[in-house]
């Protein structure tokens, strides 16, 4: 009987691991950003008929960090993102981000816009999301065309 309970608690443990092991590899790289500014981007929104996606941050942000290390790294939403979208990551702590949150109104943090390619606001998030508040309004968003302007 012992040896048949250690047998089981053995097998158990190699089920764990191959369990924690799935379940890190389903996370993701997350979103692949743009680092060249949002006009830069418009141009390269507009090039590759995509919209941007604009995600204003902190280093101190808490709920940053949780957006960014625990949600955008999840495959499923970041993948319809990174096809869907330019992404643009500003520090909401630089001057030149400052002109930008003004210009949209970004008072809270995270804050995530999704914008047409000639800058017009489609969609704004603000604060704390679920995967499944994002996830739900990425995968509702139809490809970006010219013919599908909001």
């Amino acid at each position: 009987m012992g040896i048949s309970k250690s047998l089981f608690f053995l097998n158990m443990k190699y089920l764990i691991l191959l369990i924690f092991f799935y379940l890190s590899s389903v996370k993701g790289q997350g979103l692949n950003y743009f680092n060249y500014g949002l006009d830069s981007a418009k141009i390269q929104a507009s090039a590759q008929n995509k919209y941007i996606l604009i995600e204003f941050y902190a280093d101190w942000c808490i709920n940053c960090k949780i957006l960014e290390d625990e949600i955008f790294s999840i495959h499923s939403l970041s993948d319809q993102i990174n096809s869907k979208c330019i992404n643009v990551k500003l520090d909401i702590d630089l001057f030149t981000s400052m002109d930008i949150a003004e210009l949209y109104d970004v008072k809270l943090y995270p804050t995530i816009l999704i914008l047409n390619p000639d800058g017009s606001l489609i969609l704004k998030h603000h604060g704390k999301k679920t995967y499944s508040e994002l996830f739900t309004d990425f995968i509702s968003l139809p490809y970006y065309s010219e013919n599908c302007k909001f």
